[in-house]
């Protein structure tokens, strides 16, 4: 049997907001939420109204909702992205994909492990990088900084 990788229900809701950004019908919507638990679509069904409904309905609810936003160009708009937005997100897909472990790179001698240290508030990333039996840490810190062309 393959490992099985468990993930936190913030990471299921945030993978179930990725796919939904993507479902333009009513079909897409269904696909998107395929994988979806009961939990999950009570968080995106927050998300459209405060008053909770039927969970039989949930997922139609859902659809119906994000297809008539999509309609409306509602959620087809980029005013309320922002440069802290964007900051955030870069963060993020930092902190989510630079860790774990590098291939084996013959250059510098060997394979490591990068591991992301909890957050600064300054817009920064701290990495601290070990060989891969977790010897010699180093840590680093990268900048994000980001600011909207004109």
């Amino acid at each position: 049997m393959g490992n099985v990788t468990e993930t936190t229900f913030e990471d299921r809701v945030a993978y179930a907001r990725r796919r939904l950004a993507t479902a333009f019908t009513v079909e897409d919507v269904f696909t998107a939420l395929s994988r979806s638990d009961t939990d999950v679509l009570r968080v995106l069904e927050q998300d459209m109204t405060s008053r909770p409904g039927p969970a039989e309905t949930l997922r139609e609810r859902i659809a119906a909702w994000h297809v008539t936003m999509v309609a409306r160009k509602v959620l087809m708009s980029t005013q309320a992205v922002t440069a802290q937005v964007m900051r955030r997100w870069a963060v993020d897909t930092l902190a989510e994909f630079l860790a774990g472990c590098t291939d084996f790179e013959p250059d510098l001698n060997g394979q490591y492990r990068i591991a992301c240290l909890p957050g600064l508030d300054d817009g920064a990333v701290v990495f601290e990088v070990t060989t891969f039996q977790g010897y010699d840490p180093r840590r680093f810190r990268v900048q994000v900084n980001v600011g909207e062309i004109q």
